[in-house]
């Protein structure tokens, strides 16, 4: 099955702004993540800071499409995300 490709999306540092419970980082805490909703395969996820704290990479569980989302300034705090992979089941 082909890999489909995404847009990129940017997201700002992970310590601003609130987020779902446990989703903001504090000192001595687990890994960073975010939350994603695959509208495809109507499913949610929990998708982990990659080792070197650039980014995060989803895959849809039924289409396997991927998407990142990079961190960085001029990006959001936002700490859910929707992700449509606009496939035909």
């Amino acid at each position: 099955m082909a890999n489909r490709r995404f847009p990129l999306r940017q997201i700002s540092s992970l310590t601003s702004g609130p987020g779902p419970r446990g989703a903001s980082p504090k000192p001595g805490s687990a890994k960073p993540w975010i939350g994603v909703h695959y509208v495809c395969a109507g499913a949610y996820g929990r998708v982990m800071l990659n080792r070197d704290g650039s980014g995060y990479v989803a895959r849809c569980p039924k289409c396997m499409g991927t998407v990142r989302f990079h961190v960085g300034d001029g990006g959001t705090s936002e700490r859910m995300f929707r992700v449509a992979c606009d496939r035909a089941s």
